[in-house]
């Protein structure tokens, strides 16, 4: 199966790119998936059997004040990539996130793909807005949520990622404040990586939504305790209450996912301790676990 990959030098992107070595990938350097003509004309040139988009507009803050920007990028240029596919028979995945939930303050239940969704934000609306274009348009696509991810080239907007920068933050603060009462799950990309490449060799797979993340289910401020105890770092943690806001910007309470559909299909993801573990020993191998 020949593979084409968008955003492959992101997080994501390059987890994928190193699972699936004989893909094609390409930069946003090298395609804007805005840039809607040079899209289809890059897609046709390369005639992949599967087309996996990992390029989104994903800054939370970015989001709220740049709403059409958002849109572009989560929603129009995603119903794009799923008329192109259509037009020439490519089967279409694209990644979703766990902030299309979140809506009910009270949830405690993991969600399953036939929930119902609830966005608590531009981002989060604009991600699920791209779902429903791409499954209306085209009956060949995939869609996969995720959580929380995080992978050793970090994310190129974000200038890294929640795991790096912790350690950065204790070589420069002597207390760490970190949000205890937004729940959810850390995923790391490598894992994520291979249950899409585990699910694309189910010979007759079905098309819909996905949910994958690791297992289990952690606080920012318990998330940062992990991430020290496994480096052995003292630094306090000190848990805050935030209210589910970041800057100004309302965030899910609780948006854990079950994977339910991939594990009834004998696919089965890490628990997200053992993910950051390895991680960790991969991104510091000096380190002793």
């Amino acid at each position: 199966m020949k593979k084409l990959i968008l955003g492959a030098n992101g997080q994501l992107g390059s987890s994928l790119m190193r699972y699936f070595p004989e893909a094609i990938g390409l930069n946003r350097e090298d395609l804007d998936i805005k840039d809607f003509k040079k899209v289809r004309t890059m897609i046709e040139k390369y005639k992949p059997d599967l087309l996996i988009n990992t390029a989104a507009y994903h800054d939370l803050v970015k989001c709220e004040k740049n709403f059409n920007e958002a849109f572009l990028v989560n929603y129009l240029a995603v119903k794009n990539l799923a008329e192109i596919c259509k037009k020439l028979n490519i089967e279409f995945a694209t990644i979703s996130t766990d902030y299309v939930f979140g809506l009910d303050c009270n949830r405690e239940i993991p969600y399953v793909e036939t929930d119902s969704p609830g966005p608590t934000n531009t981002y989060s609306l604009s991600k699920l807005a791209g779902e429903y274009a791409a499954l209306s348009t085209w009956k060949k696509t995939i869609i996969f949520r995720t959580s929380s991810l995080y992978g050793l080239e970090g994310s190129k907007t974000r200038g890294g990622n929640f795991v790096d920068k912790r350690i950065e933050d204790s070589k420069n603060l002597e207390i760490i404040e970190m949000g205890c009462e937004q729940i959810l799950t850390p995923t790391y990309t490598k894992d994520l990586a291979a249950t899409i490449g585990k699910f694309l060799k189910i010979p007759k797979r079905k098309y819909g939504v996905y949910h994958a993340t690791c297992e289990g289910q952690c606080s920012l401020d318990n998330f940062t305790k992990e991430i020290y105890k496994i480096m052995k770092i003292g630094k306090e943690v000190v848990s805050v209450d935030r209210g589910g806001v970041f800057k100004g910007v309302r965030k899910p309470f609780f948006s854990v996912l079950e994977n339910k559909k991939l594990k009834s299909l004998g696919i089965d993801m890490p628990d997200w301790k053992d993910s950051l573990k390895k991680y960790l020993s991969e991104k510091y191998p000096s380190i002793k676990n």
